[in-house]
């Protein structure tokens, strides 16, 4: 059986900085979007792929309440220094494309295999693509209740590798995450955070949650 979705994202991007004692702050959002297809081989296992385009997101930055137009001002004085801060930010997340595995292992659990083609390469002529790889096991003591644990290895792939970049920007990480389903709302709660095998950059725990709605 063959089976497809669409899944539209709400991407959020917040910003905050001190410049002499003079606060900058931007709070802004921008629109994703997934597209992919799901083919059960069997009722216990499948393959599925999908693409994930992610957003540019930009907007203009304020200090102190004051939003700066970059046309008419060069720079400002802050406590009697001039400076030449910045006046908006602009950022993208890579587009992925992953191909995953799946098999059920009894009526309440199942694996998965994940790997993502990151387009890190959409950024800067620096970057390569880099795949990460992951792999979940779900367990579902109950309908609408799921939990799972899993581990992600990711990282950055710079052509000229300044730094040692590559080396510290390798993350394996741990995760587990909470899913609950009522008619057709989904809220999902995950928590990863970085092993021992991770880079020096990445020292990290990352919460998440997401909320959906299934029509």
């Amino acid at each position: 059986m063959i089976s497809c979705g669409l899944q539209l994202d709400l991407k959020t991007l917040e910003y905050s900085s001190t410049i002499f004692g003079t606060s900058s702050q931007l709070s802004t959002y921008g629109y994703g979007w997934k597209l992919g297809l799901k083919y059960e081989i069997k009722h216990d296992r499948g393959i599925g792929i999908y693409f994930e385009n992610n957003p540019r997101i930009k907007d203009n930055i304020t200090y102190d309440g004051l939003e700066l137009n970059p046309i008419e001002i060069d720079s400002i004085e802050v406590h009697g220094y001039p400076i030449s801060p910045p006046s908006h930010l602009e950022g993208k997340m890579p587009d992925r494309l992953t191909i995953g595995f799946f098999s059920k292992l009894t009526p309440k659990s199942s694996l998965t295999f994940d790997f993502t083609n990151v387009y890190w390469s959409q950024l800067s002529s620096n970057n390569n693509d880099y795949i990460d790889v992951s792999g979940t096991l779900l367990f579902q003591p109950i309908n609408f209740l799921s939990f799972s644990v899993g581990i992600l290895s990711t990282g950055r792939a710079y052509k000229t590798d300044y730094l040692d970049l590559n080396s510290k920007l390798h993350g394996v990480y741990l995760f587990t995450g909470l899913g609950i389903d009522v008619q057709s709302f989904n809220i999902g709660l995950s928590y990863a955070f970085s092993s021992f095998d991770s880079g020096d950059y990445r020292d990290q725990k990352i919460g998440k949650i997401q909320i959906g709605y299934t029509l």
